[in-house]
């Protein structure tokens, strides 16, 4: 790509790399160092021509994500609540953030990540997403 002077990286990052859950402190460290790579490269390569990006997945309807919804590790009434689409993700979202980062249409965009998440990683409230305060409450 660089000899070529141009080309499109897209690395598989998570919402993990932004954000701790417990027993998982080598997957987030792993995932924010990519997205620190990703910025790095980004940087030394675009003059010549190469973007890097990212996408940073957050719980997507994968055997991983519904064994783990199965076993009881996670309650699932409990993770959808934090995500306001209200429903898991599926692969072909992350695809479709994949090609729009790699196709000529982002050509501007480098050096960043996409959440691909449902807004689970921009909901910071208490309560579950989706609900607003009541109107008497403080505020």
């Amino acid at each position: 790509m660089l000899a070529a002077g141009r080309g499109s990286i897209v690395n598989i990052a998570s919402t993990q790399a932004r954000r701790a859950s417990p027993g998982r402190a080598a997957y987030c460290a792993s995932k924010s160092g990519l997205l620190g790579l990703t910025q790095a490269l980004a940087v030394e390569w675009a003059a010549r021509g190469v973007r890097v990006n990212a996408v940073s997945p957050g719980y997507m309807k994968t055997r991983l994500a519904l064994d783990a919804i199965e076993s009881g590790l996670i309650a699932e009434s409990e993770l959808l609540d934090r995500i306001p689409a209200g429903h898991l993700g599926e692969a072909e979202d992350v695809a479709n953030a994949v090609v729009f980062l790699a196709a000529p249409e982002s050509r501007y965009i480098t050096g960043t990540a996409i959440e691909v998440d449902g807004g689970y990683a921009a909901f910071g409230a208490p309560g579950p997403a989706g609900r607003l305060p009541s109107e008497s409450g403080p505020r």
